[in-house]
């Protein structure tokens, strides 16, 4: 797709309310330290940003998230980073963006590199500090009191600038350097190009009435302000549309001189961004892989399972040996010769390689879950119908259509994605299907032996009291209640304990109480209730969001052998391209278009309709611009003949008289350039005209 929108780095200078004396001081003391320390002012490819050496962290002492890791960060490196749940991703990335500490091992910055961080969720930075005035703001002031190395230069300065009471002080003098350092002179007008380049067009609209997309787009603008040298990344597309993803994906590919670091569920985003895969695992386990472009992901996998296979193999080969060592160490008396200390020693290595399991590639038995019997009592009509719409219509509190006069038949077996942009009604289709919202005309009628399981964006409330391995339990005996096999549907085969560990949930944590889980945390118990429940008809809404790629993984291997109707809305490409084979698009006026084709050729027909109407708007552009010089040029063309005139009549009338030669001579010189100048003109008008079509 072709990059618009493209961001433009302001190299603005100083208020003209700043003194010249001040300028100056603050110039010389910049240029001074400049040329001693040898401080970026803007990071140029190659440049090192960040050296990470033998870096660990441990959650709470305890758990090992990442142990040992080095790693360096140039100007214009690409670097993702995977791993299962609890293996340290977001942590790290806190690290690298000086937002949390490492344990051990040594960080080394930059000095003048900038650093722009979009924490996971909607949140701006000083937001999760507590700041309630959030929601009274504009976008543009909550960019500007954002927790962005620019945002808060801007502050330092201005209350430096106040207390300083009209002299120099020393922190007047450093609100100055930090003022150039992170190109915040002009941060007022940065911030408005950056909210119109992320699609806030209204920089005075209040941030109370965004939706969830576009407050995730204010917190990104945030962490562009200032061009920063290093973009630290946490699920960046997350509650984005498709054409913000490309637009980022396309930004973040042509950032020669710019670093980024990101952790993302989203696999094509990462392969079309990123030239490294930073891997961690768990027990602190970390490796680099080479990355990048189509199918670069698969290949890590692979090489991720070659890995934990032979780690596996060996553990078992430990675990044998492991066995007659300890016989010999039960028989052993005290060891006193060489050869028998060095056996001891070895024996403790053995007992760490055979603790050294690698975490294993989670599959979920799912059996066959589907719709081998849908349809068996003759549901609905002829056709075995799963959910029926017919003459349905939608539209908003404000008399906007979402759906108008909508008919379809959802069938067993079914794989329908629903595509279109943010906000034309893609998950109000899902709650009509599943019940959650009433048509407003028009009917629904779902199958007699329908078992409906809608996956929300917004997980419905839980009695925070219940452990969760109880609640897991509660909903598959209602399934078991409900009668699997007549509802038609082949059982999740996976014991409630063994779901809630395949979707991250150690057993340990399972019996902990709902109120304690994070956001994410509690997205995935909602996927494993929804799973426990065995539907036949299975809804799923923006599915990756706030999953890591393990989780996704696992509800991918599910899909591979579901046979129920499955309606999946989501941004992510890789997910869609393998969940669904045919589409839905809403284009925004309340029609619904069938789109046979996968996921992957409906993007690549929006790009080249993106292409043709950007040509179009080209030629329009230039077409305009045609008309425009046609009419300045007949404008001018008409004011040389009137000129033509007035010197014809002139010169008839020297002529007359005969009194002036010198007069006529000037006359008739004026007149020839007059002349010239006219057919230079009317032969451009000529060109414009015929390439405009008017001749």
């Amino acid at each position: 797709m072709q990059c618009s929108r493209r961001l433009q780095a302001s190299r603005s200078y100083v208020p003209a309310a700043l003194s010249g004396r001040l300028l100056y001081k603050g110039l010389l003391r910049q240029q001074q330290q400049q040329q001693r320390l040898g401080v970026l002012t803007h990071a140029k490819r190659g440049d090192v940003l960040l050296v990470a050496e033998g870096i660990s962290k441990t959650h709470d002492g305890e758990k090992i998230l990442f142990n040992n890791l080095t790693l360096s960060l140039l100007a214009g490196d690409k670097l993702a980073v995977v791993g299962p749940n609890g293996a340290g991703k977001s942590t790290l990335l806190r690290i690298m963006s000086g937002q949390a500490d490492h344990d051990s091992g040594q960080i080394s910055r930059n000095r003048g590199a900038k650093i722009g961080y979009l924490p996971q969720g909607d949140l701006l930075l000083y937001e999760s500090r507590g700041d309630t005035q959030l929601e009274s703001m504009t976008v543009l002031q909550a960019v500007l009191a954002s927790d962005s190395e620019p945002a808060r230069a801007v502050q330092s300065y201005q209350r430096a600038l106040s207390e300083a009471g009209g002299g120099i002080t020393p922190q007047l003098e450093a609100a100055i350097e930090a003022m150039d350092t992170h190109n915040a002179w002009e941060v007022d007008s940065d911030a408005r190009r950056i909210l119109e380049a992320v699609g806030l067009k209204d920089p005075n609209a209040a941030v109370g009435r965004l939706s969830g997309g576009q407050r995730r787009r204010l917190a990104l603008a945030s962490a562009l302000l200032g061009s920063p040298d290093l973009l630290v990344l946490d699920e960046p597309t997350n509650h984005m549309d498709v054409e913000m993803i490309d637009w980022m994906a396309c930004e973040l590919a042509q950032a020669q001189d710019m670093a980024v670091v990101m952790v993302s569920h989203d696999r094509a985003f990462m392969e079309r961004c990123c030239g490294r895969l930073l891997e961690l695992d768990h027990g602190g386990f970390n490796t680099t892989h080479p990355f990048g472009g189509p199918g670069s992901y698969d290949a890590f996998k692979e090489a991720r399972a070659a890995r934990r296979h032979a780690q596996a193999n060996a553990a078992a080969d430990a675990r044998t040996l492991l066995r007659k060592e300890s016989e010999w160490m039960a028989r052993q008396p005290k060891a006193r010769s060489t050869k028998a200390k060095a056996r001891v020693d070895a024996y403790g290595e053995l007992l760490e390689k055979a603790r050294d399991t690698p975490a294993a590639d989670l599959r979920v038995d799912f059996g066959r879950v589907g719709m081998a019997r849908l349809g068996s009592k003759a549901v609905l009509h002829e056709g075995n119908k799963a959910v029926l719409l017919e003459g349905g219509s939608y539209s908003t509190p404000t008399g906007r259509p979402l759906l108008r006069d909508f008919s379809f038949e959802f069938l067993p077996g079914q794989r329908i994605g629903i595509a279109g942009p943010n906000g034309v009604g893609k998950s109000t289709l899902l709650d009509i299907v599943a019940g959650v919202k009433e048509l407003q005309s028009g009917r629904r009628e779902l199958g007699e032996t329908a078992v409906l399981g809608y996956f929300q964006q917004h997980p419905p409330p839980v009695e925070g009291g219940l452990r969760l391995v109880d609640y897991i339990r509660s909903v598959a005996e209602k399934r078991k209640a409900r009668g699997g096999a007549e509802a038609g549907v082949g059982g999740a085969q996976e014991p409630p304990e063994i779901l809630l560990e395949k979707l991250g949930f150690p057993r340990k944590k399972q019996f902990q109480k709902v109120e304690s889980l994070s956001g994410g945390e509690r997205r995935r118990l909602h996927l494993a209730a929804v799973l426990a429940s065995a539907p036949n008809v299975l809804l799923l809404d923006e599915p990756t969001n706030d999953l890591d790629l393990t989780t996704i993984e696992v509800l991918e291997e599910m899909l591979q052998v579901y046979q129920g109707l499955l309606l999946v809305v989501s941004h992510d490409r890789a997910f869609m391209e393998g969940a669904t084979d045919s589409l839905l698009l809403l284009p925004g006026d309340g029609s619904i278009q069938k789109f046979q084709g996968s996921y992957g050729d409906y993007l690549r027909e929006l790009a080249a309709l993106r292409q043709q109407q950007a040509a179009a708007a080209v030629e329009q552009h230039k077409k305009a611009r045609r008309q425009h010089l046609l009419q300045k040029l007949g404008r001018e063309m008409e004011q040389l003949e009137a000129a033509q005139a007035k010197l014809n009549e002139r010169l008839m009338k020297l002529s007359v008289a005969c009194s002036d030669m010198a007069a006529i001579e000037e006359a008739s010189t004026a007149l020839a350039a007059l002349q010239a100048e006219y057919e230079a003109k009317e032969e451009r008008w000529f060109e414009l005209a015929e390439i405009a079509g008017d001749i």
